[in-house]
């Protein structure tokens, strides 16, 4: 019973690594811009979006796990 957990694991830590890579990519993007000329998302609300979606999947793997 343990290769279906550890493929949905799998995809689970994939996904965790794309918020993060997506929200350095966000910030190193709204760094670079002019921001006199674009009205861009805070910095904040996009780290907070971001590691709140890792807590939730970090959430999901553990009870994952812990289901009989």
């Amino acid at each position: 019973m343990w290769a279906p957990k550890a493929i949905a694991t799998g995809f689970l830590l994939i996904g965790i690594f794309v918020f993060i890579s997506s929200e350095r990519r966000a910030c190193q993007v709204l760094e670079r811009l002019k921001v006199h000329e674009v009205k861009t998302a805070p910095r904040l609300n996009i780290e907070f979006v971001s590691w709140g979606m890792v807590i939730g999947t970090s959430a999901l793997i553990a009870a994952l796990w812990t289901l009989e």
